[in-house]
């Protein structure tokens, strides 16, 4: 009898342990994404306990090279979420080298939750939340593919080749200064896609679809499969949840993401 009190007892403290809110190997997709999405994520970081992990199930996982440490989350849950210092000659980022399971993503699609901290900037800087490869072949897009901050802080979300989708929703009115001040502070869900079918961009903030290029005709340079995945560089603020999917995500799905607790679970 006292064996088998012993052993249900070492049960019961697993079982404990294993429910633990703070115990990051217990996140799965099903906590944090609607069931139809499960199928195309291709990566998922929710950062709980400050891990880098992909908890996809894919292994996709980030390294952290610079000083960005981990923070609270929209919700207020400690160690949920990156804070990122790129003033001066700081350079704060997380990333991966191993990127091939980017490559050849004919439509695809980033879903983060950002707050943009520190308004004394200049207006054309270029704050990256999300993007591949590191190389600068335009003012507004960086790298390969990216989702980030410019002109004043307006999100912007883009594919080398193509022009990006913006956010236009600001009055041209105010000054820049006035207008990274509206744009800094508060948690936005921020989600970019790109249709091959359509051959187009969209850039949606907290559900609502900010703007559309497309159908756009291939510029100067060709897409490549190249470079590795960065987050938060060049950019002063907090990142969280960040998703990669293998389709460009509709309305309503985007809606759906926007609507979703934080991802700091069990």
């Amino acid at each position: 009898m006292k064996t088998l009190k012993t052993v249900l007892t070492v049960a019961l403290l697993i079982s404990l342990i294993s429910c633990d809110k703070g115990n990051n190997t217990q996140v799965t997709p099903v906590a944090c994404l609607p069931s139809n999405l499960h199928s195309s994520v291709v990566a998922s970081y929710p950062f709980t306990k400050g891990s880098l992990n992909d908890i996809s199930g894919k292994n996709r996982h980030l390294s952290n090279s610079t000083s960005a440490s981990p923070t609270s989350d929209r919700n207020g849950n400690d160690n949920c979420a990156y804070i990122f210092n790129n003033k001066a000659a700081v350079n704060e980022y997380l990333n991966t080298t191993s990127t091939e399971f980017l490559n050849n993503l004919s439509s695809f699609s980033v879903s983060l939750w950002y707050q943009a901290l520190d308004t004394l900037r200049d207006g054309a800087d270029y704050e990256g939340l999300i993007h591949r490869d590191s190389t600068s072949y335009r003012w507004d897009i960086q790298g390969q593919w990216s989702m980030g901050l410019y002109d004043c802080r307006k999100p912007v979300f883009g594919r080398r080749e193509f022009a990006p989708a913006w956010d236009t929703t600001y009055n041209w009115t105010y000054t820049c200064e006035e207008q990274i001040n509206l744009l800094t502070g508060e948690w936005k869900h921020l989600v970019g896609t790109f249709n091959s079918a359509t051959s187009s961009v969209s850039i949606y903030t907290n559900g609502q679809l900010l703007n559309s290029k497309g159908p756009l005709s291939s510029g100067e340079f060709a897409y490549t499969n190249i470079g590795d995945l960065f987050i938060g560089r060049n950019y002063t603020g907090k990142i969280d949840d960040v998703m990669i999917f293998n389709k460009s995500l509709n309305l309503e799905e985007v809606k759906t993401l926007y609507h979703l607790e934080t991802c700091c679970e069990e």
